[in-house]
């Protein structure tokens, strides 16, 4: 039997291929630079992943768990690999910006156990009394000291390589077990599934902290050998077309996001920020972690063609952090299918009804996917009635079910329980992923979450699509920054809304026009009426650091209030038209902070 072979090893062969491993690229006024601001190659890297290890192997025991604290950019790459050097057990997290982050921090380090901090800069005031590690083989701005040796450990596939925690979409985020065997099966996935070879160019701005940025935009051109350019995410967030500059630049073939950010760059062609862009060599566009709307997909190419962007290059995909990242995707280079299904078959009877192409203009009564494609080598996925437990009959929206080499062992302190431990047709070990879909013509269309399913008078409606409507309703509203909720109201489920406030419109906009617009755009929509609506000041939308909505936090802000919401209005339940406007609202608005 071969040996069993790791990322340590894909490293050490990517420290002898040569050339530039991976860039750094900041954020500058205008056009990207002529150059990075860093670049590593793959010995360098290999290098300094060792000399981290050293040093943590002074102060912490193979085993340790410890945050891994940084900001975007080669450091976190160094010490992650690191930590894998030294045994150590990386747990990514985001640096606390807010009172929210420091809650999720004390929510990890107390479920983690952890035994230290490994991070880029020094403790602060609230820093936990644990010891503090700032290795300098991480740090770019210093020199990489040479003759540095790693702790020899072998390294099995069982052997637990770091701790991802979930989001927190539904739940107070919960570790996931990636073990060094599951990290290889679903990298190899990866590689299938994407066509990716040494002589791709990729650009990445994903949060280096979550699954996607983590596997699919570090790790991944690490085990297959191919050079990737890295952003960081506020910079993304600051001018989102400067991720199209980068891959314009750099000459890309490969790069991704989730479906809000490339709708974001459609808006911003639109408006004429797309000259000077060369997009043709890009070959696959991949778009994951939320789902994938087809008139995005369908507005970028729109935008991008005169920049030589092909729509075959899109490559939707689905994964979970529980599966390490990668679970399906369409075929590369093949244009994304997009379908629309009969809207009411679905939501009360779960049933695939008249599909087809989409219409030239959204249409009321039907709703619209895209497809995911095929699952990954190796992976079985089953589309499963979850009351009965049974496979979902065709044309049926089920749960979605995962048996493979990459679903990970479970969760820290939970283990093979719950959603790691159910049996389909006798055999055992398959993954409830509480995400429902169907299939269609032999590729699976994502529906939305089990969990987050809205059921009124006992009609189930997809928050996702609620929240794209609400948001769509009124200019001052910021597009696609919207959670959708149930609510307890006398005794039966009900609708409740946030919308997040664009700062430019809504200095000068009529709350009671904005209600209003809600209110139509959701009845027109889905035959709802909300029994709450909160709007929110500008960036203040309760998301996971992969931008999912958190809808329990959305629901706080609708029962509870907070600084957050700048106007809460619950009409009564026979009230056609929302209440009119709360005095002096526009004005609070005015003078936030920027």
């Amino acid at each position: 039997m071969a040996a069993f072979e790791t990322i340590l090893d894909r490293l050490a062969r990517r420290a002898g291929q040569g050339g530039t491993a991976l860039s750094f690229w900041r954020d500058e006024p205008g056009p990207a630079e002529e150059a990075p601001a860093l670049a590593w190659s793959g010995a360098e890297l290999q290098a300094r992943s060792v000399a981290v290890a050293a040093e943590l192997a002074t102060v912490l025991a193979p085993g340790a768990r410890a945050l891994l604290v940084y900001p975007a950019g080669p450091g976190f790459l160094a010490a992650f690999l690191g930590c894998l050097q030294a045994g150590v057990i990386p747990v990514p997290v985001p640096a606390p910006r807010r009172a929210e982050g420091l809650e999720r921090w004390a929510h990890v380090m107390h479920d983690a156990g952890v035994s230290g901090v490994i991070a880029a800069e020094g403790p602060g005031e609230k820093a936990p009394d644990l010891p503090w590690l700032c290795p300098r083989g991480a740090d770019p701005a210093q020199p990489c000291a040479p003759g540095a040796r790693a702790p020899q450990r072998a390294l099995r596939p069982d052997d637990l390589a770091y701790l991802q925690y979930t989001s927190g979409s539904t739940s107070a985020p919960k570790g996931v077990m990636v073990t060094h065997g599951a990290l290889m099966a679903n990298l190899e996935q990866i590689r299938l599934g994407f066509a990716l070879t040494r002589q791709d160019r990729m650009v990445s701005w994903l949060p280096h902290y979550h699954d996607m940025g983590l596997v699919g935009g570090l790790l991944a051109p690490v085990h297959v050998g191919f050079e990737v350019a890295l952003m960081s995410p506020a910079a993304f967030l600051r001018r989102p077309l400067r991720w199209l500059d980068l891959v314009s630049r750099t000459r890309a073939t490969i790069t991704g996001a989730p479906n809000f950010a490339y709708e974001q760059c459609a808006r911003r062609a639109a408006a004429g920020g797309a000259e000077g862009l060369s997009l043709g060599s890009l070959r696959l566009a991949f778009c994951g972690a939320e789902p994938v709307r087809p008139r995005t997909l369908q507005r970028f190419a729109a935008a991008f063609a005169g920049q030589g962007f092909r729509a075959g290059a899109f490559h939707p995909c689905y994964g979970t952090a529980e599966t390490v990242l990668y679970v399906a995707s369409e075929r590369p280079e093949a244009a994304p299918r997009l379908l629309s299904v009969d809207a009411a078959a679905l939501s009360d009877a779960g049933q695939v009804v008249a599909p087809g192409p989409l219409p030239d203009e959204e249409t009321p009564g039907r709703r619209e996917f895209t497809s995911c494609g095929a699952a990954a080598e190796g992976l079985d996925l089953a589309i499963v009635d979850p009351e009965r437990r049974l496979r979902a009959g065709p044309g049926r929206v089920g749960e979605l079910w995962l048996r493979g080499p990459n679903v990970t062992p479970g969760y820290l302190g939970h283990g093979q329980e719950g959603a790691f431990a159910n049996t389909l047709d006798g055999v055992p070990g398959w993954y409830r992923t509480g995400d429902l879909g169907f299939a269609h013509e032999g590729a699976l269309y994502v529906t939305g979450r089990l969990k987050d399913l809205i059921i009124i008078r006992g009609r189930n409606h997809a928050p996702q699509d609620i929240e794209a409507s609400a948001s769509a309703a009124h200019p001052a509203l910021l597009h696609g920054a919207a959670g959708a909720v149930a609510l307890e109201r006398e005794g039966e489920e009900r609708l409740g809304l946030v919308c997040e406030l664009s700062r430019a419109g809504m200095r000068e906009a009529d709350s009671t026009q904005v209600l209003a617009a809600i209110t139509r755009a959701v009845a027109a929509h889905h035959g709802l009426q909300p029994a709450a609506i909160a709007l929110l000041r500008p960036g203040s939308l309760p998301r996971t650091p992969s931008g999912k909505v958190q809808r329990f936090a959305c629901r706080a802000l609708l029962e509870e209030g907070g600084r957050a919401v700048v106007l809460r209005h619950e009409p009564a339940p026979e009230a056609a038209e929302p209440a009119r406007e709360a005095p002096g609202w526009r004005a609070r608005l005015a003078a936030l902070p920027p």
